[in-house]
């Protein structure tokens, strides 16, 4: 790589001012407990050993599994740090504080990984590295969304620019498949019939809601 290539790549772009700290802590437990219960529903808890919530804000999800499924080790990855003093007891010290647009140096793979509400936020030329970064913690299953709106195109519904790089749905599966994961149709199915009986279930989640399965 050239030094014109690294320099680009280490050109983040600074986020710090668009998310507020007021508007982005999560304290209505309410989604999370229904992103739960359709998790609960569709996979068996029971057997899952470990788990990892890739953007897991205040670590809402985390909390619900664990009252529930004491025995799975989990961990919830967070770019802010302000989501630790708010998050409950139970996960504070189950938050790590990490950027996912680097190379993470974690040599861990985990039964299940979540990351919802994360791969729109992040710059396009990061794009590929946050892919690498959570194929390195999948193991097998992963639940992931990619939300087509917001960006520079519909400000009206994403005033602070947060999402960077919205995409189609056909092309987020396009870009999933082509890093090595296929759809199980099967179980994400499964998982939106339950997330359809539950009115608490966010409705943005189930948008581009995938049960992706690591074949490579």
């Amino acid at each position: 790589m050239t030094d014109k290539m690294t320099d680009k790549m280490t050109d983040k772009i600074d986020i710090t001012h668009r998310y507020i700290e007021s508007e982005e802590i999560r304290t209505n437990l309410a989604p999370y407990y229904a992103y739960y219960t359709a998790l609960s529903k569709t996979f068996d808890l029971d057997s899952i050993n470990t788990f990892c919530d890739v953007g897991c804000a205040t670590n809402l999800l985390l909390y619900n599994i664990l009252l529930n499924y004491p025995h799975i080790d989990g961990i919830g990855l967070e770019y802010f740090s302000y989501h630790i003093n708010h998050a409950p007891d139970l996960v504070k010290n189950k938050i790590l504080i990490c950027d996912i647009r680097d190379d993470l140096n974690i040599h861990y793979k985990y039964d299940l990984v979540n990351c919802t509400e994360l791969a729109e936020h992040i710059d396009k030329q990061y794009c590929q590295r946050m892919i690498n970064n959570i194929k390195n913690l999948t193991k097998k299953y992963l639940i992931m969304t990619w939300s087509e709106h917001g960006g520079e195109h519909e400000r009206e519904c994403d005033p602070h620019h947060q999402h960077l790089n919205p995409l189609k749905y056909h092309e987020y599966i396009t870009l999933m498949q082509s890093n090595g994961f296929i759809k199980n149709e099967t179980i994400t199915q499964r998982f939106l019939s339950h997330a359809n009986k539950l009115p608490d279930f966010s409705f943005w989640w189930k948008e581009s809601l995938v049960v992706w399965e690591l074949i490579r």
